[in-house]
């Protein structure tokens, strides 16, 4: 009899254990676990914090157009764009020998909205129209010193006589170089209508950002010509920054002036002493603790 008792209950124990354990699960409230967030969607914090409202910076923006030598029958004013090769390679060695560093326009609009960091002596060297000779002269003397710079181009002029082919430019975009828009056929767009004016700024911008797979911002005014009118309507067209073709010796940039960016025009073969005084000029720019040249 004992040992019948002994097996029922070694039959009948395990269940009693599964119907306890059962019993108290239903009693026990389960914590909720922590919230497993993936860490690319966690926010990070603000790597700059943007510029103050008034904050000024000087950056001298050099325009170029040939580098070559013109032929000797050409007047005088369409010389007068052309700087020869060996003046190029004297300048780009004087602003590499004084701790300038090349900028694009991007990097001075992402300065404004960000506080990104510009180097101490930013420069920004540009060229007008797309001119073969800015492939074939300027080219090689940028990589010489290590510089980049933003070619203008004119949509209509690519690919025909002397100006640079698509190939060429898609160069300059796998080197670094920043394509800027000079708008579809050059024209003098304060004479413009609307329609065409809105056109030279967003058809020639849509054209280079298919034809090269980038971005493009900045905008440099045919002929330098530009008035409210113009301003507002290449900013609609999504470009940042505006450069036109005048101003002062190291001019300052403001906020108030991304869309019409004075500049330091070399007309000519410069002499290296002139070219020291627009950049290095005895009355001093504001400047920032992020570019406090």
């Amino acid at each position: 009899m004992m040992k019948q008792k002994s097996n029922f209950f070694c039959k009948v124990a395990p269940l009693f254990l599964v119907l306890a354990v059962a019993i108290a699960l239903l009693f026990v409230r389960p914590q909720p676990a922590n919230e497993v967030i993936p860490a690319a969607e966690i926010p990070a914090p603000p790597k700059y914090q943007p510029p103050p409202e008034d904050v000024a910076i000087r950056l001298p923006i050099l325009v170029y157009h040939h580098i070559g030598h013109a032929e000797t029958w050409r007047d005088s004013a369409y010389k007068s764009l052309f700087i020869e090769p060996e003046w190029l390679d004297e300048q780009l060695k004087y602003l590499k020998e004084n701790g300038f560093e090349s900028v694009s326009f991007k990097a001075v609009s992402d300065f404004f909205e960000s506080g990104k960091p510009l180097p101490k002596r930013p420069v920004l060297i540009t060229f007008d129209d797309g001119n073969g000779n800015n492939y074939t002269n300027a080219l090689p003397i940028l990589r010489k010193y290590g510089f980049t710079a933003t070619f203008f181009i004119v949509t209509n002029y690519t690919g025909n006589g002397s100006f640079m082919n698509e190939e060429q430019v898609h160069e300059l975009v796998a080197e670094g170089h920043e394509i800027g828009n000079h708008s579809v056929s050059h024209q003098k767009m304060t004479a413009l209508s609307d329609e065409a004016l809105a056109r030279e700024a967003t058809r020639s911008k849509e054209i280079l950002e298919e034809l090269y797979g980038i971005e493009v911002t900045a905008f440099a005014y045919p002929f330098g010509k530009y008035d409210e009118r113009v301003m507002e309507t290449v900013r609609a067209a999504g470009h940042k920054t505006g450069r036109s073709f005048s101003g002062k010796d190291a001019p300052t940039i403001t906020r108030g002036n991304l869309l019409n960016m004075p500049v330091v025009s070399i007309w000519g073969n410069l002499p290296m002493k002139t070219w020291d005084k627009y950049l290095f000029p005895p009355t001093p720019a504001p400047h920032t603790p992020q570019s406090p040249y």
